[in-house]
């Protein structure tokens, strides 16, 4: 209890600190005020709400959301569906399958009671490692189930997950169920002290994502649009973040007459980044928007634009 005191005054005086320097970035000043809670949420049907944190995560949850907008016919109550997540490229990426979508608030119970006030919530489902304290204790508090798909937590040692086993007791001991992805993330949960009868072991719901390419030749279309020799292989550096380049760019130098590369960085904001890092590490490169706009293909293409990287994968 001490320690979620004590994390949620902190959480909310970091949330204070960060207001002045959010908006000095423009990823920070995209839907600013929804992080400090206003969400504005008109009154509506009962509401399922579920949380990821960006891209990869939200993915992970649009199959469950759509199997249960394709059972909303049998359900007794008509139900609306809220999605949050942590960025707004999470968000983007929904593609107008939730009927409210909004950034997550900071996780202080301050913000999260103004951003929910008058939501009528049924269930909470979070996703992957987004076991946030003050969250799930205020919807908990409320008597509305938490539930976490595709779990997962690593395996950090015997004292540390000692450590950690206090505290995510109280936190764990408020989820109502641990759908997981093997028998190694159910084990694992077990450890922290969560009880057996809670851990379903399910498998991971991004597999039960439809392909956007789903043919060889819609995959080889794709291909020619990229690169200028399709026969080379590819290397794809994806969700690539600043400094992790320094070790690739030196090494691709030495085999870049034998590979393909993409570089898709994992935030928007960075794609002048590498773009600048590309030019000082003279490696000749074109960006995917001059190729959506007639450029021919490539060896290096720089990914500058969300939500393609699935199919730069096939």
């Amino acid at each position: 209890m001490i320690f979620q005191m004590l994390y949620d005054k902190g959480m909310f005086a970091g949330s204070i600190a960060a207001l002045p320097i959010f908006p000095m970035f423009s990823r920070g000043r995209a839907r600013l005020p929804e992080r400090y809670g206003s969400w504005k949420l008109e009154k509506s049907s009962p509401l399922i709400w579920f949380h990821g944190a960006s891209v990869g995560e939200i993915k992970g949850l649009m199959p469950v959301i759509k199997k249960l907008k394709e059972q909303e016919d049998s359900l007794k109550a008509p139900y609306k569906i809220l999605v949050s997540a942590t960025s707004p490229t999470g968000l983007d990426s929904l593609n107008g399958i939730a009927d409210f979508e909004r950034l997550a608030p900071f996780d202080s119970s301050i913000w999260i009671r103004r951003a929910i006030s008058a939501a009528p919530i049924k269930a909470l489902i979070l996703t992957e490692t987004e076991f946030w304290p003050s969250l799930i204790r205020e919807i908990s508090d409320r008597d509305i189930p938490v539930y976490l798909i595709n779990g997962r937590i690593t395996d950090r040692g015997a004292l540390i997950n000692t450590l950690r086993k206090k505290l995510y007791a109280e936190i764990f001991h408020r989820i109502s169920g641990f759908f997981v992805s093997n028998e190694r993330a159910a084990e694992l949960f077990a450890r922290m002290g969560v009880t057996p009868e809670k851990i379903k072991v399910v498998g991971n719901s991004k597999y039960d994502i439809e392909p956007t390419v789903s043919s060889s030749a819609k995959a080889q279309e794709w291909s020619n649009r990229f690169f200028a020799d399709t026969t080379k292989p590819v290397l794809v550096l994806g969700s690539i973040r600043p400094g992790e380049e320094e070790i690739w760019f030196d090494a691709y130098r030495n085999f870049s007459s034998k590979i393909n590369m993409v570089v898709a960085p994992r935030h928007q904001e960075k794609f002048a980044y590498f773009e600048r890092k590309l030019r000082q590490a003279h490696i000749p490169f074109t960006k995917w928007s001059l190729m959506e706009q007639g450029a021919p293909g490539a060896t290096t293409v720089l990914l500058d634009t969300m939500g393609l990287l699935e199919k730069v994968y096939s």
